[in-house]
């Protein structure tokens, strides 16, 4: 049936744009509307028509069952999978092993029998010298060295507290021991064109370097020139880096007997966090920055 027509008095200015509005009632089995809209003037007259849909004003809602798991669990979910290298790397074959040390710490066991294989498989990548290849028959460098010996360093600090590397311990802090050699040399050197080109930021491999020796108890490279120097330009970095050589700066900090530089690290931290009720507090800044191995830095 037709509705009875309704007008409205409106003033507009020419490129001008004015909402105007009337209430309708539809009826219950109402499913659309044919509107007609003319506006007129002293010497103007415009129009259209179009067809709006009635929406009903309930709609049905499908029963939500909200299961929640701890972080601990999805993470025991997902270790497993972890466990297993994917492929003959250093890096995959490293996290493989601390996979399984995690795994067996937060299950109170010992690590499984395959992490004496893996381990093989990772010790036939590592050169004379201490460095690690990527893949078999290619040569050692500084940043696949760095990248396992990071890994090496947890690990064994994960096994020493919970026991879960009996006959493998002694291996691994051997060739950890190997891969520490080889870094101090090569951040040797890289401390020195530092000094020659005079760069003054640190770049991830120092800085994972740093942070490797502050977690290891028995690193002697913490009393060397060239960590005393990236430790200095290290504390000069608080507004200037992203968030994640923050986070790695303040662990380094506080390892090293520098609680003050520590907590200002963990106080611009906190600064560059946003607050929302439906999301919580997270990092939305352009300091949480993509890279090939993370993106935004979950709280």
């Amino acid at each position: 049936s037709d509705l009875r027509p309704q007008t409205s008095h409106i003033t507009i200015n020419s490129g001008e744009t004015v909402p105007v509005s009337f209430p309708v009632e539809a009826g219950v089995d109402t499913a659309s509307l044919v509107c007609s809209i003319v506006a007129k003037s002293d010497d103007f007259t415009d129009g259209e028509q179009h067809e709006i849909p009635v929406l009903p004003a309930v709609q049905k809602l499908p029963e939500v069952i909200s299961v929640y798991k701890s972080p601990h669990d999805l993470m025991m979910e997902d270790l497993p999978a972890l466990s297993i290298p994917a492929r003959n790397n250093a890096i995959t074959l490293s996290n493989a092993l601390y996979a399984n040390v995690l795994t067996a710490a937060l299950k109170d066991t010992l690590a499984s029998p395959a992490n004496d294989n893996i381990l093989v498989q990772l010790i036939n990548l590592q050169h004379s010298d201490g460095s690690f290849s990527w893949y078999p028959g290619m040569s050692g460098n500084k940043y696949i060295t760095m990248a396992v010996l990071k890994t090496l360093v947890r690990m064994e600090k994960i096994a020493l507290r919970r026991q879960t590397l009996h006959s493998s311990l002694f291996t691994l802090h051997s060739i950890k021991s190997k891969a520490f050699d080889f870094m101090q040399k090569a951040m040797d050197k890289e401390v020195s064109d530092m000094k020659k080109y005079k760069t003054t930021w640190l770049s991830n491999t120092a800085l994972d370097w740093l942070y490797a020796l502050s977690i290891d108890p028995e690193a002697k490279g913490r009393k060397s020139d060239a960590y005393k120097y990236l430790l200095r330009l290290l504390e000069d970095e608080t507004n200037k880096s992203d968030m994640a050589t923050k986070s790695v700066a303040a662990i380094v900090m506080e390892n090293s007997h520098k609680e003050k530089e520590a907590h200002t690290f963990i106080e611009s931290i906190k600064q560059h966090t946003v607050y929302r009720e439906d999301m919580g507090r997270y990092f939305d800044s352009y300091r949480t920055h993509y890279s090939w191995c993370d993106y935004r830095i979950p709280s």
